[in-house]
């Protein structure tokens, strides 16, 4: 392809110098025939050299070095930390670097770069965007992504991915979730009976900000009745943060009390959440029993997977029962990545879409793999990458929102894998949106509570 650039590039009169990596190598068919056609046109050829780079009217690199076949695990050769560092120079004083395909030195099938990997200002992909383009840290060295179906059809696209037989890795974007939000419809004669009844255990003495977070998240959702669960000592705050929530308090060192009042929010939510600011109390453990062996819909995350930290496997295996015998939807988990390494450590070595996957399976759960580019992945092998969200996010309190969104459409009627596939959207593109107003610096999480109304307008849900 870069042969082939640099034939099409000289036809139109712009100045080429083409350069290679290994002169001396042989090369496939169809690049030698092109290197030829180069070399008929005049043009010399040679090895990479550093003063390539400095020229005075340079404009353009563009990297035909690697293709989609390179594993980061391999490394780059001996000499590829010089031509990186002569692409950056010239990036810094705005020559633009486009990648063709992929990024050289990307894994296509991780998003892992090898050291000195480079970094695009554009990179022309082919058919499909490749994994490594799309996930983290990945998509940092792609730039902007422009595709080219090259003249692949669609429906040759999906008979070769149907003979691949395995599950799909797909972005997330707003024709996925489309079909997903058609199913939360508000008539003119609505009443709130019909949006669900959400039942959240959230907030304590150290940590109130948590619960009222995650509720006003859930309420901003569409959710018809918010039930709060929160701390004896944490009450009031809450109520001062949540009017629109009946909030109820219990002693969370009181088992006793603790497990009637779980009980009988149980039995009346459409869905339940638990863990925003808990803490990690003995007494809760046995509530996080009664919630994910009876509670219809169910989403777990912070002090709750910490919790379930402690011992993973016995939790696994209750997670496994719920669905298997129970014949209950699978739980919602929604680690973020400190917390995903206390659940799962022997798994951190993976790329986040293996990470994601393998705990899905592990667990019997969806799991919601939090950061940039959060990871959806569901026990059947399927993993999602969603595109939307900032580095605004990256402050306490954004989890908590995510939580209580979920939970939200959870409890109107959502199936779980959608809830996550929709809530991690709505939650990254509320948070652009507040970004354009307010600054990734400057925006907090209460900011998206504002923006999640813009996002719904802006997608056609409202």
């Amino acid at each position: 392809d870069a042969f082939a650039c640099a034939r099409m590039l000289m036809g139109e009169g712009v100045p080429v110098i083409c350069r290679e990596l290994y002169p001396d190598s042989p090369q496939p068919h169809e690049a030698e025939k092109n290197r030829q056609a180069l070399l008929k046109m005049g043009l010399p050829l040679g090895a990479v050299r550093e003063e390539d780079f400095f020229i005075k009217d340079l404009r353009l690199i563009v990297d035909g070095l690697f293709g989609t076949g390179f594993q980061s695990s391999r490394g780059l050769p001996e000499g590829f930390e010089k031509i990186s560092a002569w692409c950056e120079k010239a990036r810094s004083r705005g020559v633009q670097l486009l990648s063709i395909d992929i990024p050289s030195g990307l894994d296509s099938n991780t998003g892992v770069p090898a050291r000195h990997a480079l970094k695009a200002d554009m990179t022309l992909t082919f058919v499909l965007p490749k994994i490594g383009l799309c996930a983290e840290p990945g998509f940092t060295h792609a730039g902007t992504v422009h595709l080219a179906s090259i003249g692949i059809s669609g429906r040759l696209i999906e008979q070769a991915l149907a003979e691949i037989n395995q599950p799909a890795c797909c972005l997330i974007d707003d024709a996925m979730i489309l079909p997903i939000r058609s199913q939360l419809k508000r008539g003119p004669l609505a009443h709130k009976g019909q949006f669900g009844r959400l039942f959240l255990i959230a907030g304590s003495s150290a940590m109130p900000g948590a619960a009222v977070l995650a509720a006003r998240a859930a309420a901003r959702s569409g959710l018809g009745m918010l039930h709060l669960l929160t701390a004896a000592d944490a009450a009031a705050s809450v109520v001062a943060g949540i009017p629109e929530a009946l909030v109820e308090s219990a002693g969370f060192n009181n088992c006793d009390a603790l497990l009637r009042s779980i009980d009988a929010g149980i039995k009346k939510a459409d869905a339940v959440a638990a863990g925003p600011g808990i803490g990690q109390t003995d007494n809760l453990q046995p509530a996080l029993e009664k919630i994910i062996d009876s509670a219809r819909q169910v989403v777990l995350d912070a002090d709750a997977l910490n919790i379930i930290s402690a011992q993973p496997e016995s939790w696994w295996r209750r997670c496994e029962r719920r669905v298997s015998q129970s014949g209950l939807p699978p739980v919602v988990l929604t680690p973020h990545p400190g917390e995903y390494r206390r659940l799962a450590p022997d798994l951190s070595g993976y790329d986040r879409q293996q990470q994601a996957s393998l705990l899905a399976q592990r667990s019997h759960s969806i799991i919601v793999l939090k950061g940039s580019r959060t990871v959806v992945a569901v026990p059947d092998g399927e993993v999602f990458i969603n595109q939307t969200g900032n580095n605004g996010l990256a402050r306490g309190g954004s989890g908590d929102l995510l939580t209580g969104l979920i939970a939200g459409f959870l409890a109107q009627g959502m199936p779980p894998k959608q809830a996550a596939l929709a809530g991690v959207y709505y939650h990254g593109l509320a948070a652009d949106l507040a970004a354009e107003k307010l600054s990734g610096r400057g925006m907090l999480p209460e900011d998206l509570l504002s923006s999640l109304s813009s996002a719904y307008r802006l997608t056609g849900w409202e």
